[in-house]
């Protein structure tokens, strides 16, 4: 919504984080608010559609390593309690 958008100002953090930067907004979301350097994703129930792609800035070999390296555990844990809801390791969900 609008004011999440107005409200959350980390998302500005997001790029150091990714390759990519898209927002994702309803059909009647006023676009023009959102930063022309983004990715626009428009989203409606039954599918969505890329208006603009943002251009690539790469991570850093060091900074893409160390989010690898914290997301594996996570994701491996969450995949485990999927099969096995009560044996995953909580401190990795």
């Amino acid at each position: 919504s609008l004011a999440d958008f107005r409200a959350d100002n980390k998302w500005r953090d997001y790029h150091a984080f990714s390759d990519y930067l898209f927002f994702a907004v309803a059909e009647d979301f006023p676009i023009e608010v959102l930063p022309e350097e983004a990715g626009l994703i428009v989203a409606d129930a039954y599918g969505a559609a890329i208006l603009r792609s943002p251009e690539r800035v790469p991570l850093a070999a060091a900074r893409r390593k160390a989010v690898t390296i914290r997301f594996a555990p996570a994701a491996a844990a969450r995949l485990h309690s999927l099969t096995d809801p009560d044996g995953a390791p909580s401190a990795l969900l």
